[in-house]
């Protein structure tokens, strides 16, 4: 063979070479490629949504310890405006606050007072209220010490009236009372 026909066949051999390098390129190696590109597309969602998921976990856990704190609140201020009548408990600290202010209590009655409603649409429960008559006698003192701890008492109270009746004289220092009171409550729903 000529030198010219080996450089013919050696130029057709590249060409049959370059051919195939191309078909393999895209058939096997771009298809490959596509595969791979995709495969970094999803990692990097995933990692951007992974990302997004803790820092939305965090912004929960703040939110968490920050109301745990609120519902030590809301257990508190049910201790003074709470869920049902719990009249019990009234009665209790009633009874518990005479004794310590030395007052014997002769009666005690009570009734419902209607519920309230609020006027505009709002996510408080409506409020009730127990009205308790007390009839009681008591040293002037006494009757003061009472009066300042139904202020101070835990659960909310409003007195409503008072009416003293005879005593306080030498013979009976003690007054014969008569005492309103309210006690609110929230309705349980």
């Amino acid at each position: 063979m000529r030198a010219s026909a080996k450089r013919f066949y050696s130029i057709l051999v590249g060409i049959g070479l370059l051919f195939g390098a191309v078909y393999v390129y895209s058939s096997y190696i771009k298809s490959a490629y596509e595969g791979v590109q995709k495969l970094r597309g999803e990692r990097s969602a995933e990692s951007k949504q992974l990302g997004e998921a803790k820092a939305t976990t965090q912004v929960v856990s703040g939110l968490l310890e920050k109301y745990q704190s609120v519902s030590e609140i809301e257990d508190k201020l049910s201790l003074s405006l709470p869920v049902g009548e719990k009249i019990p408990e009234v009665l209790t600290q009633l009874q518990g606050l005479s004794d310590l202010n030395s007052i014997k209590i002769d009666s005690m009655s009570f009734q419902y007072l209607p519920i309230e409603y609020a006027k505009e649409k709002t996510v408080l429960r409506p409020r009730g209220a127990l009205r308790l008559s007390l009839r009681f006698a008591s040293k002037y003192d006494n009757l003061k010490k009472f009066i300042s701890n139904l202020e101070t008492n835990i659960r909310l109270l409003d007195i409503v009236s008072l009416k003293i009746d005879g005593g306080g004289s030498t013979k009976n220092p003690n007054l014969n009372c008569n005492l309103t009171v309210d006690s609110y409550y929230q309705v349980k729903e």
